[in-house]
């Protein structure tokens, strides 16, 4: 069976909200928000510090995420990607 590009996608978002969802299980609802906070501060303080030329037109994006991991992804790639780079990654480039 030949897997195609939007296949591997779906498939790792499915990946990623499964293993989101099964390690927010255990936590308790405030404890679950403080890391998401956590994350998406990290993010943002990341953004604002190596990519300022695009922080206007990403800030919004990680703002409005609740996805721990979309947020981790998205630090880590501010740390070592290109402005480009994380413009696409969130859609906006």
């Amino acid at each position: 069976m030949i897997r195609s590009s939007v296949w591997e996608e779906a498939l790792a978002e499915g990946r990623t909200k499964g293993r989101a969802e099964g390690l927010t299980e255990g936590l308790t609802e405030g404890q679950a928000k403080g890391r998401v906070d956590a994350e998406r501060e990290l993010c943002a303080d990341l953004v604002r510090e190596l990519h300022p030329a695009i922080s206007v037109r990403v800030l919004p994006a990680i703002e409005s995420c609740s996805d721990p991991f979309a947020l981790k992804r998205w630090a880590l790639l501010a740390a070592k990607g290109t402005d480009a780079d994380l413009l696409k990654e969130l859609g906006l480039g």
